[in-house]
């Protein structure tokens, strides 16, 4: 049986390689802008809800989300 250290050092060892990652192309960077932006105007979208609504339960449902 082999050692627990050793195990978990392969594993992480097949995890983590010394490789360089290679640079992100155009259309990969332009999709991190655009989830970005997506996550920052639904977050406003969702403060701004939460901050003219006079329904509790609308609140409840934002607040938990």
């Amino acid at each position: 049986m082999p050692n627990i250290l050793e195990s978990i050092q392969h594993a992480f060892n097949s995890i983590v390689d010394d490789e360089p990652k290679p640079p992100l192309n155009i259309i990969e960077v332009s999709y991190s802008w655009l989830y970005y932006s997506i996550a920052k105007k639904s977050i406003a979208f969702e403060e701004g809800g939460l901050n003219t609504t006079r329904d509790d339960e609308l609140k409840g449902i934002l607040k938990v989300v």
